[in-house]
């Protein structure tokens, strides 16, 4: 736990991390006890402040009960803070970004790795494990999600985790892929397609990739996070397949995968230059199958600047075993 006050902040931790949080904190007291719950009861005694903020989307309702009876117990206001922590975040710093930067660089090197030469009868499941330990051998920490690959029929459900189901010929193949670097993650969606795409593959695929560029060449600073969603939405809409188009375009990417700003219809955040989010149409057709390309991108003060290099045309493979 991390108490901030006006004149400090104090890490609360215990005895596993005791070496670790010498090494790695260097703007916060740490404290260690056996229970970190009885510590923060502890400094908040000494502190003696009038109340006691927390982030509401992050404390467990456990905690929470605990925490509630000794701030009763002290007359202490406890108070929910919403997105405070998170609004903080929204502005990537430079040592951010090159740590965002490093986890991009580690997932499209694990990504084009696992592709090589990749052919017909692999299981979605292998192929995944292929990626994350791809990512694994180039620096990653923890896989940041669950590698989702869908392949035919399965790839219309736009968080279709790897299943045993084998990859076949001339069916639209999504994978969504990460990793991360020293906290920070990469998110990045490509879809491929082992041998030839018929025309209504080609065509859901051009529509797509359509979509993204009118998106990403969009991103202005100033502008609201919504007026993002809707330029790639309309290409989509204008082509007759707006219902099959049920998610957000993006969201943001820093120490989680899933933060602000959330880039769909309904987000009236203005962008400022340091932010950091995903551009990431997609069509999904029952019993078809889906396409979805993904990239991350950062605003700039003319712009965006795309973070992520990896090809975006529709990449065939050799269908021969």
């Amino acid at each position: 736990m991390l108490l901030v006050t006006a004149h400090k902040a104090v890490l609360i931790t215990d005895f596993r991390y005791a070496i670790q949080a010498q090494e790695e904190v260097a703007d916060a007291e740490v404290r260690l006890g056996r229970k970190p719950l009885e510590e923060l009861r502890q400094l908040l005694t000494e502190l003696n402040p009038r109340g006691l903020a927390f982030e509401a989307e992050s404390l467990t309702y456990d905690n929470y009960e605990k925490i509630s009876l000794f701030c009763r117990q002290q007359a202490l206001e406890l108070i929910p803070s919403r997105r405070m922590v998170a609004e903080l975040r929204l502005v990537k710093e430079p040592a951010e970004l090159e740590r965002i930067r490093q986890a991009i660089s580690i997932a499209q090197l694990a990504f084009q790795k696992a592709v090589a030469g990749l052919k017909p009868g692999i299981s979605e499941r292998d192929l995944a494990f292929k990626i994350e330990f791809e990512a694994r051998r180039a620096g990653s920490g923890k896989a940041p999600f669950d590698i989702i690959v869908a392949a035919g029929e399965r790839s219309a459900m736009p968080h279709g985790l790897a299943s045993d189901r084998l990859i076949g010929a001339n069916e639209l193949l999504v994978i969504d892929f990460g990793a991360s670097y020293k906290g920070y993650k990469a998110d990045i969606s490509r879809t491929l397609l082992l041998g030839a795409p018929s025309p209504r593959q080609r065509e859901i695929y051009q529509l797509v990739k359509c979509a993204q560029a009118a998106a990403m060449a969009g991103v202005m600073p100033g502008m609201k996070a919504q007026a993002v969603d809707k330029l790639a939405r309309e290409v989509i809409e204008a082509a007759g397949y707006g219902e099959y188009f049920g998610h957000g375009t993006g969201h943001g990417v820093g120490l989680e995968v899933h933060e602000g700003p959330g880039i769909n219809h309904d987000n009236q955040t203005r962008l400022v230059p340091g932010m950091v989010f995903t551009i990431e149409p997609g069509v999904y057709l029952p019993g078809v199958g889906g396409v979805r390309i993904e990239d991350m991108v950062l605003v700039t003060e003319g712009g965006a600047e795309v973070l992520t290099g990896l090809p975006r045309e529709l990449v065939t493979h050799v269908t021969q075993n």
